[in-house]
């Protein structure tokens, strides 16, 4: 008779972390603060609290995605967004929004080999060399507009003595 209670016992405690309170993503106090800070520009707030209820729940694709974006979009950080996008991928490799998410990936993976050519000596050399052909081809502007000012002005005088 012991085995018989005890059964349902155990069944019923199997069931009732899954049926109790709400586990969505978006109900979690933290991801709500993190909406929140976000939507009122404290984007380091944010990072902060979904870092916190990544911790509580490592395996929310959902929170990943907004870090991601958070990072990608707000903060600048290409590198940190593309390991975010990449745990999302990891996580809900069929989602529906898979695609987008990898066409994310590859934008923040571009944006980093931009800011990496940007960063090489030879770039800031042809940077520089470009700021120093510009300038002078700006004076040579100026010149050739001064000489066809000089030139028009000999000119008008024999163009008027031609005409006497």
């Amino acid at each position: 008779m012991n085995r018989m209670l005890l059964l349902p016992v155990l069944a019923a405690l199997l069931l009732l972390p899954a049926g109790c309170g709400d586990r969505s993503d978006e109900n979690h106090p933290r991801y709500r603060k993190a909406a929140e800070l976000r939507e009122a520009g404290d984007y380091q707030g944010a990072v902060r609290e979904l870092r916190r209820f990544l911790g509580a729940r490592p395996d929310s694709a959902k929170g990943c995605l907004a870090l991601g974006n958070l990072y990608s979009e707000q903060l600048h950080d290409p590198c940190a967004a593309v390991h975010y996008y990449q745990e999302y991928l990891r996580l809900e490799p069929g989602a529906a929004d898979a695609d987008t998410v990898r066409g994310y990936l590859e934008g923040a993976r571009r944006d980093i080999a931009r800011e990496a050519l940007l960063q090489s000596p030879e770039m800031r050399q042809l940077s520089e060399e470009n700021a120093r052909l510009q300038a002078l081809n700006t004076q040579l502007k100026k010149y050739m507009l001064g000489m066809q000012k000089k030139l028009d002005a000999r000119q008008a005088p024999a163009a008027g003595s031609r005409t006497r």
